[in-house]
């Protein structure tokens, strides 16, 4: 058996319907033994028709359902995406997601990419203009592969980049207010940044009970576990005491730390690398009479 895989558009009231499947060409196999197996085939088969043909409805069906939004990806399926589109590198493509989930523009969650808030900003502000068009970057990679093969001119490519970028400068400084963000930016100050973690350079954010490091991934072994719980020993650890200690500073004297044997001391409190140092304050000295 031959067929042509189509779409076929019809027409009905002035309302487009579209209809995709086989229209068998030659039966082949199908001349003897029938078309019951065919028949059993989910894809329907259409009939061979000519374009601007008139057809008449012998019958509608309404069929009730919900619409899915597309599978999210994982970074393998991503990095699909982007070859396919010429976007990047065998040898940069990995270096690309990489540096997006550094800058919190995607998260990954059980192999699963997500796109942070952050993330949904910059596509809000770029999603209508030449630099947030992947048919652009793939035309750059073509032209940058060009060069390195010396059938390009590197000179009119930095002139022409040059003249893109002012080009986006004046059209983000005319656009800013038009951007949807609000939504965004409500829903990231529940993650305020603190500071920059000592173990990886991530932003450490307030995260209710602690402050952690944003690069912390629940399925990722080798992600940052730097945390500082706002509780310790006893005494609270305020927003401002946490910053000096990300900045290399003591605290303030926190007063009335509980150890393991229950006695009370007081004690300022400063990161060695990524663990919590008690520094001790000096005794006063009792003046002699």
């Amino acid at each position: 058996m031959t067929y042509n895989q189509t779409d076929l558009f019809t027409e009905v009231n002035q309302d487009i319907f579209k209809s995709t499947g086989k229209q068998i060409t030659h039966l082949g196999w199908q001349v003897v033994f029938g078309k019951e197996e065919e028949e059993n085939q989910k894809e329907q088969t259409l009939p061979l028709v000519e374009q601007g043909q008139s057809v008449e409805t012998t019958e509608i069906k309404l069929h009730e359902g919900k619409t899915q939004p597309p599978k999210l990806y994982t970074e393998g399926q991503l990095i699909t995406v982007m070859a396919k589109h010429d976007i990047g590198s065998e040898a940069t493509r990995s270096g690309i997601i990489e540096r997006i989930k550094t800058l919190l523009y995607i998260k990954i969650e059980k192999n699963i990419i997500h796109v942070t808030n952050k993330g949904k900003m910059m596509v809000e502000a770029i999603k209508d203009t030449a630099i947030g068009s992947p048919e652009l970057t793939a035309k750059w990679e073509v032209y940058l592969k060009g060069i390195g093969e010396g059938k390009k001119k590197d000179k009119s490519f930095v002139e022409t980049s040059k003249k893109l970028a002012q080009k986006l400068i004046n059209e983000a400084k005319d656009q800013v207010n038009a951007w949807a963000i609000n939504d965004f930016i409500e829903d990231r100050k529940t993650e305020h940044h603190i500071g920059e973690c000592p173990s990886c350079g991530k932003p450490v954010v307030d995260k209710k009970t602690i402050y952690g490091c944003s690069g912390y991934a629940k399925d990722n072994l080798k992600s940052c576990k730097f945390s500082v719980s706002k509780e310790f020993l006893g005494q609270k650890i305020s927003e401002s005491n946490m910053i000096k200690l990300l900045e290399g500073k003591k605290t303030s004297l926190l007063k009335g730390l509980k150890g393991k044997s229950e006695k009370e001391f007081d004690a300022y409190l400063q990161l060695d690398e990524d663990k919590i140092q008690f520094v001790f304050p000096k005794k006063k000295k009792v003046a002699q009479t």
